[in-house]
Parts: C-alpha cells; structure tokens; sequence
C-alpha cells in the first residue's frame, strides 16, 4: 500500500503543478522584446487545420500532439488566420499546451473585406467592433498571445482596395482604446498586406503615421514569388528606418522553382544582422500538407482535417537544420534608444492617383456609430476574464508598446507576470490539496481493511491496491458578447496549385502561383487573374 501512496502522491503533485510561464511580448521602436529585455524574432508557422476542421485551437489534444512536434522543430510561433467567434470559451486548452512549448499565437481576425466599389468603402462597423472585442476578452489574458491581426491583404493591387485603409487604421484605434478601457496588457496589433510592391510601403507609412494611439504595431506581408537575394536586399532597403517591427506573415518560398525548399530566406532574414535590424522574424507557410502543392512540413492520414499523429515530411528536417543553425541575437531593450518623436515624424503618403493610392492622409479617420468606450468597464479578476493558460491571468502591465515600453527594461524590471506569480501559487495549494487527498483516501482504505469491508480485492501479490478514483473538473464557461458576430455563411477558399508551379527561393527568381489558404473576403488576385 505504502508503493500506491507514494506512486499516488506522486501523480497528484505532478498533474497539479503549474504550467510553464511564457513571457508576452511587447514593442520598442521596430523590435519585440520579452519581459526580460531580450529582443524576439519570430520562427512561425502557418497553422491552418483544413476544410474539415477549421478552427486549429479547439481540438486540445491535437494541439498537445502538434505543439511537441513543433518544439522539437524549433517553432516558436504560430501564425493562425481565424478562430471559431462562436466558441471563444473552448479555446484555453490549446492556448495551455502551446504555451507549455513555449510557443506564441499570432491570431488573425476576420471581418475585414476589400473594398471593391468607389462608392461605399465602409468595411468596418459595429458588428466587426463587438466580435473582434468578443475574442480580446476571451485571449487576453493568455500571455502566450503574440499579436493579433486586423486585416490579411484587404489592400491588394486594385486601386479601389486602398480605400479600405482609413478602416483598417480606425479598427486599430478602437481595438486599442478598448483594451487600455479594460485595463489589459497592450497586446500588438498588426496588419498583413498583399505582396503589392507599389502599395506595400505606403500603406505602411500610413497605418503607422502620427499618433501611435491611432496607428497598428506591427507591419507584415506575405510573400510568395521573386524570392532572390535582389529582392530581398530590396526590401531591407525600403523599411530600414521604418518606425514599428516588420515580419513576413506568410513565406512560400521555394527554391529556383523546383519542388523543394532550402529555406535560404531564414538565413537571410534572420541570420544577418543588417537584416535583424530591420526585420523581427517569418511564419513558414505551411505546417500541414493538404495537397500536392508541396508548401506543407507534415503529413496527417486525414488530410481533410489534419488530425491524429502527424508525418514528418523532408522539408520538416531541412528546416530544423536552418533554425537550429540560425541564432538571432539583436540588441537588448535596455541598449536600445528610440527617439519616439523622430519615429512618428513620417508623414503620412499623399493621395496619388496616378499610381492608385485614392487615400487622403490628412484625413480624419472614420467613426463608428455604436462604438463607445465609457461604457467598457475594467477587468481586473480571473472570474471576469475567464480560464487562462495559467501565466497570465491577471493583466501583466499597463502596456508595453510604444513609449510605455521605454520605462520596461530601463531601470524597471517587471520580473515574473502576475499571472504566473498566482498560477505558481493555485498550482503549491492544489497540490497540497491533492496530497490531502491521497492521505485521507489510505487512511480510510486502511480502515476498510481492518473492518473486512473490500471482500476479495487483493492483488496476486496479497497485497490490497486502492480502487479506482473517478475525478471530474467543471469546465469553466466564459460570458462573452457575442450576440453579435460574423456572418455564419462566411465563405473559405483553399490551395489549389496550377501545374505545379512553385515561387523561386534565392534563386532565378521564377514567379510561381500564389494561391494559398486565405479566408474569403481578403481575395488575392493572383497575377495570372487566378482567385
């Protein structure tokens, strides 16, 4: 009996130990930084599930399954295009298991949709405003949230399409005074744009310019073709100076248009350092491979659905070669000086119509009827922000982007995050609990014992083992305000490939088909005109 109460205690003070703390990551000029002042470059992934299942973080045990393979992998980001708003209570388990790995959530949110019409640019109103609001109360409070993204290519090729950004900045002024009104952290907010050239660098001057209450956090693009060292030495050259973190939200590179991948952008990107000081890290499109475009890392049996244990494929390795071989070191928070005025001094682009940009800068920005913030009360509990990794359940800050992040790291230290401090504490009380447990249980079997009660319960070793214990854990439901929400008829496109085709990686720079997961409603005309 003694061997079962120690093996019993045992699991009890395991399974109730706190999970792994992960530090949220905020802005300083056009880095990220941990809350221990070390500069972060990211090494995503983009984690789409499939048609069959199209929202990656409600399956908790697939994602403990793919979240240890990712690990081991060297990802510590994954970069995801929507969530399912009508079950923003079921998402905490996941957000657990990829915060155990150590391993960030870049959500983007859905809603926003080109503008296609002159005459009627609206693409942001009250029922966006209040989903959008509905999935900040239900993340916020996991530390492990990267940044969340408020438009994926809604600016594209076609003029008309720019109309869309005074939109895009009014959400990115409304998400960002209702956090400061619910006292969270400042979680990044960030905008991925189409590999437009002649559109990609005015639209981020524009989203960025004057106050940075009104502006996005982090600027990305999604790339797929010209990928040679031309044009990637191009790129560095058009953001250095750029006043926030720039990253590749989406990499398809291949290499010279063949059906295999180097992943020599890595090296690049985050092996130079003329580039890691311009550029904060790439998601790798994609983690799971759904067809034959080749884009895919690993393998599930269900392709549909991607779920089970999941096959490594050969780019799986190549890339863990890269990423453990590519060691981004950058420059510590503390060592790092931002003269914020000369960082917002860049004026916002004129309206040009002779290259398509319809966008007066100077222009106030819409206003939402509806939206109104002195009604947005604090939340400054665990019972009002719902069940969280467990690192982050009360806010960790005032806010740590912009000149907030100034005084973190400069003399003040903000050590280990609330949350964790009482996950530690929730985690030592259960466990004494548990062994409480333990202890009654033997001495209540023990008495059983020497009363006769178990009958024929001994073990062919005559030894008596304790019977089995059934625990069950009410699931936490959280309130969320979703009475209003996105259409439920939201359309999906996925990948298809036209013979084979593949983009260039460093290479001869072989344009390829960049068809790839999106969401409809942020369409990519293609440049052969293929959706």
């Amino acid at each position: 009996m003694l061997h079962s109460l120690r093996a019993l205690l045992c699991f009890f003070l395991i399974s109730s130990s706190p999970v792994i703390a992960i530090s949220p990551i905020s802005t300083k000029g056009n880095k990220l930084y941990d809350t221990n002042g070390n500069q972060f470059f990211v090494k995503g992934l983009v984690y789409v599930a499939g048609p069959d299942r199209l929202d990656p973080l409600l399956d908790t045990n697939q994602c403990r399954i793919d979240a240890a393979l990712m690990k081991t992998l060297g990802a510590n980001t994954i970069y995801i295009y929507s969530i399912d708003v009508e079950k923003l209570d079921k998402h905490s388990g996941c957000m657990t298991e990829f915060a155990n790995q150590g391993i960030y959530v870049w959500l983007q949110l859905i809603g926003l949709s080109p503008v296609k019409d002159a005459s009627s640019p609206e693409i942001y109103d009250l029922t966006t405003y209040e989903t959008w609001t509905s999935v900040l109360d239900s993340f916020a409070v996991h530390d492990n949230l990267l940044a969340i993204g408020i438009g994926q290519e809604v600016i594209n090729e076609e003029a008309n399409s720019t109309l869309g950004a005074p939109y895009i900045k009014a959400a990115a002024r409304d998400l960002k005074s209702f956090q400061k009104a619910r006292g969270y952290r400042q979680i990044p907010i960030s905008y991925s744009t189409a590999p437009v050239d002649i559109f990609r660098f005015r639209t981020a001057q524009y989203l960025s310019c004057g106050s940075s209450d009104t502006g996005i956090d982090l600027f990305a693009f999604n790339f797929f073709h010209n990928c040679t060292a031309t044009h990637f030495d191009s790129l560095r050259q058009e953001f250095a100076g750029y006043s926030l973190p720039v990253l590749i939200s989406e990499d398809g590179c291949f290499a010279g248009g063949k059906d295999i991948r180097n992943f020599a952008e890595m090296e690049v990107m985050l092996g130079d350092t003329e580039y890691q000081n311009v550029f904060s890290g790439l998601n790798v499109y994609e983690w799971a491979m759904k067809d034959k475009s080749g884009f895919g890392l690993v393998s599930y049996s269900d392709e549909r659905a991607c779920t089970g244990s999941p096959t490594t494929l050969g780019a799986f390795n190549t890339l863990k070669s890269v990423w453990a071989g590519v060691k981004p070191t950058g420059i510590r928070r503390d060592e790092y000086t931002v003269d914020e005025v000369v960082a917002r001094m860049t004026a916002c682009p004129s309206m040009d119509e002779k290259v398509g940009w319809l966008v007066d800068g100077g222009k106030a920005l819409p206003v939402v009827d509806g939206v109104d913030f002195g009604s947005v009360t604090a939340r400054t509990s665990a019972s009002t922000l719902g069940t969280g990794t467990g690192t982050g359940i009360l806010p960790t800050g005032t806010g740590e982007t912009g000149e907030d992040a100034e005084k973190v790291g400069e003399g003040e230290s903000p050590g280990m995050a609330v949350g964790t401090a009482v996950g530690i504490t929730l985690g030592i009380v259960g466990g004494l609990l548990m062994v409480g447990l333990a202890v009654f249980f033997a001495i209540r079997h023990r008495k059983r014992k020497q009363r006769g009660e178990y009958g024929r319960t001994e073990s062919p070793e005559g030894k008596v083992e304790l019977p089995d214990q059934r625990f069950a854990a009410p699931e936490m439901e959280g309130n969320f305000h979703h009475h209003h929400q996105l259409a439920s008829n939201t359309d999906w496109k996925f990948p298809f490939q036209v013979e084979n085709q593949h983009a260039s990686e460093m290479g001869a720079g072989i344009a390829a088909a960049e068809l790839h997961y999106e969401l409809e409603g942020s369409p990519v005309v293609r440049p052969h005109g293929q959706l």
